[in-house]
């Protein structure tokens, strides 16, 4: 009796390649709007959470009516950003204009 020992080689998985037989993918995919859309349609706790996912998300396309929102931040803060610039420049330009002479006779 010989033990047949093994060390260094390790099994290969095997593969699981079943493709079945009658597959109608627009079906498949009616079939899961269609169970989509009567759960949105409920008025349970789950329905509602449904409805609430399908809205923000981006792959249904409802997760755009965000958008006009996010486009007022971003400017309201670009131009937040513009008005502090323009305040650092005015400022600076005081200063500049009052204090530049002093440090010019104190130079000379």
């Amino acid at each position: 009796m010989a033990l047949k020992m093994n060390f260094f080689r390790v099994p290969r998985h095997r593969k699981y390649d079943y493709l079945p037989r009658y597959y109608d993918a627009d079906k498949a995919e009616l079939q899961e709007r269609v169970k989509k859309a009567e759960l949105m349609a409920q008025d349970t706790v789950e329905g509602a959470k449904a409805r609430i996912a399908h809205k923000l998300s981006n792959r249904s396309g409802n997760g755009r009516a965000f958008e006009p929102q996010r486009r007022k931040a971003v400017l309201r803060s670009n131009l937040m950003l513009i008005g502090i610039i323009a305040a650092l420049i005015i400022t600076f330009l005081l200063l500049w204009d009052i204090y530049m002479p002093e440090i010019i006779d104190i130079l000379e």
